[in-house]
């Protein structure tokens, strides 16, 4: 996969009781290569809140999505004509925009924290995909307000 592609990775875990983590960020996986790398994770900082950073240009956070313990989790990270979005468990968890510089490459998965070794978080992993798409993610269906 390159930058320029449409593509979303797909990843199952749980994050045990006690998880470990050495730094506020932890990231539960990180795609990376050529210029960029995005990687995503439960924010020990914002109280396990699910976050996207890296080599985008990030909306805010409008429903916090909290990891809990124990539990299997689903995320998934699509990348749709330079639109990112982040879903846990089939809920959008955040959107973004890539920057528009990315070029080259992904060459590099990283799972339990960043490529340089950073960020670190012990995750028990079920499975993983990665795979070019051809339609943009669909929105999550919203609740309407009571009338």
């Amino acid at each position: 996969m390159t930058w320029g592609d449409n593509f979303e990775f797909e990843i199952v875990f749980t994050l045990a009781d006690n998880f470990a983590t050495n730094s506020n960020w932890p990231v539960l996986a990180e795609l990376s290569g050529g210029n960029g790398a995005l990687r995503f994770g439960p924010y020990t900082a914002q109280n396990n809140q699910f976050y996207v950073d890296g080599s985008l240009a990030k909306d805010d956070v409008k429903t916090p999505l909290v990891l809990t313990t124990g539990t299997q989790h689903t995320a998934t990270l699509t990348v749709f004509d330079g639109t990112v979005t982040l879903k846990l468990d089939g809920v959008v968890a955040q959107t973004g925009t890539l920057k528009d510089n990315l070029s080259g490459n992904i060459n590099n998965i990283t799972l339990g924290g960043d490529n340089g070794g950073s960020y670190r978080l012990a995750e028990n992993v079920y499975s993983i995909s990665a795979y070019k798409v051809t339609a943009a993610p669909t929105p999550t269906p919203s609740i309407p307000e009571p009338t």
